[in-house]
């Protein structure tokens, strides 16, 4: 999931890296088939919501590792590990252990939008059992 979202976030700081085309072939590589509750542009399709609403919610700039440099993505920035936060407290069930990550990650600023943005994408990542 990080990854697609670096990718993204790469898209939204630099559009001519065209970043958003490499966060669907990650999904497409990540999300295999049958495996959660959606397909893979689908889970690309929630987290991008998610990560609009963040930026909505934001005033400053989101400090992310650069997904094309193995070094720089083998790092975990705080706010990308804020990020991580909500959605595996959500995956929990763990409510208000995500609203305090996200209150943190937009800055104090209302969080209702991207928690509600992320719950749908937590929704879909349910691991399926193999059949």
């Amino acid at each position: 999931m990080l990854t697609v979202a670096r990718h993204f976030f790469q898209s939204f700081a630099k559009p001519q890296s065209e970043g958003w085309i490499r966060a669907l072939a990650a999904a497409e590589q990540r999300f295999r088939p049958g495996m959660h509750a959606a397909s893979a542009a689908d889970m690309a399709v929630r987290l991008l919501a998610a990560l609009q609403e963040l930026r909505a919610a934001r005033t400053s700039g989101f400090r992310f590792s650069n997904p094309d440099c193995p070094g720089c993505a083998a790092r975990l920035t705080e706010q990308e590990r804020q990020f991580m936060d909500v959605l595996i407290a959500l995956r929990r069930g763990k409510r208000s252990k995500a609203h305090a990550a996200a209150m943190m990650l937009c800055e104090g600023n209302p969080t209702d939008s991207f928690l509600r943005a992320m719950a749908d994408l937590a929704a879909l990542t349910i691991v399926r059992a193999p059949a």
